[in-house]
């Protein structure tokens, strides 16, 4: 009797599944790389947050003054402090690049502590006049420089009607939307 060769040989035993860790070294790359670049979003987000910090505040402040002017009619009293609100953001537009600091104007104390700042300042009209570039000349053809000249500088002036406030406010929410601290 003859021995069966085959018999003698064993089963095929299968290697050990493979573990999913420690994962391979090109998943710590991607890893790497993905929690390097969700750090940089994070970091670049929080300085354009605080670098547009004035923008915000400018943008409530200006919503509070349109409601103001609502409720009392006093169309001087919403003038004066719309062109306060537009040459306070367009300071601190220029301002804060400088110092890094969203919040803090070097010129806080006093208008005359530093001397740059009659320079920088601009005039209330100089203002009117980039509200009306911003508007692409849609703000002078409803009020005009000359009527803005009355209002700030007379006792006796025309007054402004409803429709001229509210194209001031809308052309001053579009400046505020467009200005921005440099990088």
């Amino acid at each position: 009797m003859s021995t069966d060769p085959l018999a003698q040989l064993r089963d095929i035993h299968l290697p050990e599944a493979v573990g999913w860790w420690p994962p391979a070294p090109g998943w710590w790359l991607l890893t790497l790389l993905f929690l390097s670049a969700l750090v940089y979003a994070v970091l670049w987000w929080r300085q354009r947050r605080a670098r547009l910090y004035f923008r915000r505040q400018a943008q409530r402040l200006l919503e509070a003054c349109w409601h103001d002017y609502e409720q009392s009619g006093e169309y001087r009293v919403f003038l004066n402090a719309l062109l306060a609100i537009l040459k306070r953001a367009r300071l601190s537009a220029r301002d804060g690049a400088a110092h890094g600091t969203p919040n803090k104007s070097r010129y806080a104390d006093s208008p005359s502590q530093h001397p740059v700042h009659a320079r920088e300042m601009l005039s209330s009209t100089g203002m009117f006049d980039l509200l009306d570039h911003s508007t692409r000349g849609e703000l002078g053809r409803q009020v005009e420089r000359k009527q803005i000249e009355q209002l700030l500088y007379r006792s006796v002036a025309e007054t402004l009607d409803r429709q001229q406030c509210q194209a001031l406010y809308e052309a001053a929410r579009r400046y505020l939307q467009q200005v921005h601290r440099p990088c």
